[in-house]
C-alpha cells in the first residue's frame, strides 16, 4: 500500500505531458517525445496502479485461504476491473475509464483497510500494557547483565 501512495504522490507532483486531445485544444494523437516530468508521471502512476492490482490479488488469495469467499471474489473482481480499465486508457474515453477503474480500486482498498483495522483485537490500552511488560522485562535483563559484568 505504501508503494501505491508514493506512486500516486509522484504522479501528482510530476505533470503529465499534453497529448491525444487532452487538455482541450491540444491536437489529437500521441506526442512523439516525452518530457522528464512526463516520464516521472508515467513511472509514478504505473507503479501505483501495478501495486494496486497486485494488492487486489494478494488480498483475494488471503481471503480465499481463510474461507472468506465473498471477500476473495470481490478482491479478484476489483483487480480484473482495474486491469480492464487500464487496458482501455488508449480508447477515446481513456481518461474516464482510468478514473473509474482507479476509483473502484482505491475505494476497495479503503474498505479493506477499514476491515483490517476492525479485525485488530488489540486496543490502545492493551497495547500500552503489553509495551510496559516488555519494557520491564528489558530493564530486568539489562540489570542482570550489569551485575554479571561486575
Amino acid at each position: 500500500m505504501a508503494v501505491v501512495g508514493v506512486g500516486l504522490g509522484a504522479g501528482g507532483v510530476f505533470v503529465a505531458d499534453a497529448g491525444n486531445g487532452f487538455p482541450p485544444g491540444v491536437p489529437a494523437g500521441i506526442p512523439t517525445s516525452m518530457s522528464v516530468h512526463g516520464i516521472f508521471h508515467m513511472i509514478g502512476g504505473s507503479s501505483a496502479f501495478l501495486s494496486l492490482i497486485v494488492l487486489c490479488f494478494v488480498f483475494g488469495r488471503r481471503y480465499a485461504s481463510v474461507g472468506e469467499r465473498l471477500w476473495a471474489a470481490s478482491s479478484g473482481i476489483v483487480g480484473l476491473i482495474f486491469i480492464a480499465c487500464l487496458a482501455l486508457t488508449g480508447a477515446p474515453a481513456g481518461s474516464r475509464t482510468l478514473f473509474v477503474g482507479g476509483s473502484i480500486a482505491l475505494i476497495w482498498s479503503a474498505v479493506i483497510s477499514a476491515r483490517l483495522m476492525g479485525e485488530s483485537h488489540i486496543c490502545p490500552k492493551e497495547l500500552s500494557e503489553k509495551q510496559n511488560v516488555v519494557s520491564s522485562v528489558h530493564r530486568q535483563y539489562q540489570e542482570e547483565n550489569r551485575q554479571d559484568s561486575r
